[in-house]
């Protein structure tokens, strides 16, 4: 009996422990530029702001942010 009472509250730990997430993140721009925040993860940073860019034909180059947040220029494909 102790050893399924140790063993449920181990899997409500663990599962507590999984859902664990940040807020979503936030994208915002325009054509010259996207402003991705909230978001801990930089790889995901740059795939949200290519996604926002390519919207215009363009690729995404960041240009500054710190923290969670992070600011890109849409800038023409090269040829």
């Amino acid at each position: 009996m102790r050893k399924a009472i140790a063993m449920t509250a181990a899997a409500a730990m663990l599962c507590a422990c999984a859902g664990v997430a940040y807020a979503k993140a936030k994208v915002a721009g325009n054509e010259v530029s996207v402003t991705v925040d909230d978001e801990p993860d930089t790889q995901q940073a740059y795939e949200l702001a290519g996604a926002h860019c390519a919207k215009f034909g363009k690729l995404a180059k960041r240009i500054g942010g710190g923290g969670y947040t992070y600011i890109f220029e849409c800038v023409p494909r090269q040829p």
